[in-house]
């Protein structure tokens, strides 16, 4: 795989503002919208088990067993992502890159028709051309992704060209428990296995972005007793620990007074997520969920 694109219907992409009419400024351009992956692979990205397949079998097993993928066998070219905002789309085209070692090259559509003001038709007539190219090329080594928040927006035009079109619901309640541990990683979290399970019921609806914030409120709920607390006890190990005025023992400092080797913060506890939950909501309604589940009867799948 040489190099796989990422058109994104939402997010300018920095640095392409313009597009260029000499060579080597088009090679600048191009080389701008280039990105570098932190991720390792598909296994990075949490649960969509079935999009993931469809992913490794477009591109990671036709370069691993070439001689599977002849005749009318010939790999997919091109997907289109979409789903609710914050499902992991565009993280998901940061991990097949990263699975197949392929050059992401990410250009927001916005971007291309406003710096041709007044072509659209003109820019449209190019890009269905250069896909219809990948679509029928044996040399040229691209995979086209597309992600976007609004399918319904699309053009029929490139809706066709999209060989597969696949929807990234909301995740699933394992999916969601895997999430917010994901993000807690690093930290000291205690949870039973049972508050788990009620934390994972009560983020129905939440998107991978909504459960990040989440995560991020029921983390810091710690920092906030630590900043508020006046008094100070010694625990067993020694560090100091917020207390009440009234324990025996007790010092009166304020946080800043602390020198920060003497400072702990205690573990994140199940109160504090009911805590944030209290303060960061779903993003999602019903009503949006009804919306891509429509478009996926008439046009998409799901995997």
């Amino acid at each position: 795989m040489a190099s796989l694109v990422l058109t994104d219907s939402s997010k300018p992409t920095s640095g392409s503002q313009h597009l260029a009419s000499t060579s080597e400024d088009k090679e600048k351009i191009i080389q701008a919208t280039r990105k570098f992956s932190t991720l390792k692979g598909l296994d990075d990205v949490v649960g969509l088990q079935g999009v993931k397949s469809v992913l490794r079998q477009a591109l990671k097993l036709p370069h691993l067993h070439p001689h599977l993928f002849t005749g009318g066998r010939r790999p997919w070219s091109s997907v289109l992502l979409y789903g609710p905002p914050g499902t992991g789309k565009t993280r998901l085209a940061h991990a097949v890159a990263a699975e197949v070692n392929a050059e992401l090259y990410c250009v927001s559509s916005a971007e291309l028709l406003s710096s041709w003001v007044g072509e659209s038709e003109k820019i449209k007539t190019q890009l269905l051309t250069a896909m219809g190219e990948c679509d029928n090329s044996e040399s040229i080594k691209t995979f086209l992704i597309g992600a976007t928040n609004c399918p319904w927006e699309i053009d029929t035009a490139f809706l066709r060209r999209f060989q597969k079109k696949l929807y990234i619901p909301l995740p699933d309640r394992q999916s969601r428990q895997n999430i917010i541990k994901a993000h807690c990683r690093g930290n000291n979290v205690s949870l039973t296995d049972n508050e788990w399970e009620v934390l994972g019921i009560s983020t129905d609806g939440y998107s991978g972005s909504d459960l990040a914030n989440l995560a991020k409120e029921a983390l810091f709920e710690p920092i906030n007793e630590l900043d508020c607390s006046n008094f100070w006890k010694e625990n067993e190990g020694g560090r100091m620990v917020p207390c009440t005025r009234n324990f025996e023992g007790a010092v009166h400092k304020f946080l800043e007074e602390l020198r920060p080797e003497q400072v702990e913060a205690r573990d994140v506890s199940f109160s504090d997520f009911k805590m944030a939950l209290t303060n960061s909501k779903r993003t999602v309604t019903n009503e949006d969920i009804e919306r891509y589940e429509s478009f996926t009867i008439q046009f998409g799948q799901v995997r």
